[in-house]
């Protein structure tokens, strides 16, 4: 009997052993987490990049640049404008065509803001507002910065011949003459151009002719350096 009674409890203590742990076990179990309920409109952030500031921003690679283009270390020249061809109709012998380098168009002679003046093989800038230099060893893509040091005016001489003193003339024209099958080629030097608005552009006369080979018509392309180009020569 009595042994009996010690074996009903050794199995009222396993039952109750069993139950207790089960419930434990459910006690100490995580809580269900619902996912994050997408914000609207949030912002989608590169992790790359940082914000430096009132409309700074870079890349993680790039130097920081402005809203306005400009490079906030003046030590780094910033993406140059996109270069501009151009065709110039200077075939009337006794008449200038006029250029507006700033704006890219053709102007009356009376516009003041007119930088360069094209009739047949001559072409002269606007008075002393007009500054160039002359690049003759370098490429046009390889002018990159704007030598202020060394750009000089339209100096005419009085009495001498109409490209006497013009910077497009002196010393070595802007192109060459065959005297065999009487044309004109272009001889590829690249001009720094400071314009009466100071704005500075590298500018070269491509060709002579146009598609149909007809003279007089000058292929042009120019392009307009940056700010922290032109900062980067001396005086520039």
């Amino acid at each position: 009997m009595n042994r009996l009674l010690t074996l009903t409890s050794v199995v009222l203590l396993v039952n109750v052993s069993c139950g207790t742990n089960s419930n434990s076990s459910d006690a100490n179990a995580p809580a269900a987490v619902s996912p994050p309920t997408p914000t609207a409109n949030a912002d989608i952030v590169n992790p790359n990049s940082e914000t430096l500031g009132s409309g700074e921003v870079t890349d993680g690679n790039a130097e920081p640049i402005t809203t306005d283009g400009v490079s906030e270390n003046p030590a780094t020249p910033v993406a140059p404008a996109s270069a501009v061809t151009f065709e110039i109709d200077a075939t009337v012998k006794d008449l200038f065509t006029y250029l507006d380098l700033d704006r890219g168009k053709i102007v009356a002679e009376s516009d003041a803001s007119w930088d360069l003046a094209f009739k047949k093989t001559v072409i002269k800038m606007n008075g002393e507002s007009v500054k160039a230099a002359v690049i003759k060893d370098a490429t046009f893509e390889d002018v990159l910065m704007a030598p202020e040091a060394v750009l000089v005016s339209d100096t005419p001489v009085v009495g001498g011949k109409e490209t006497d003193g013009l910077v497009f003339h002196s010393t070595d024209s802007w192109y060459a003459y065959d005297m065999v099958s009487h044309t004109v080629s272009s001889k590829g030097y690249v001009y720094v151009i400071k314009t009466n608005a100071g704005t500075h552009f590298k500018f070269s006369i491509v060709d002579y002719y146009n598609v149909d080979r007809l003279p007089g018509f000058h292929q042009v392309k120019w392009q307009q350096l940056s700010v922290a180009q032109v900062a980067l020569t001396a005086g520039g």
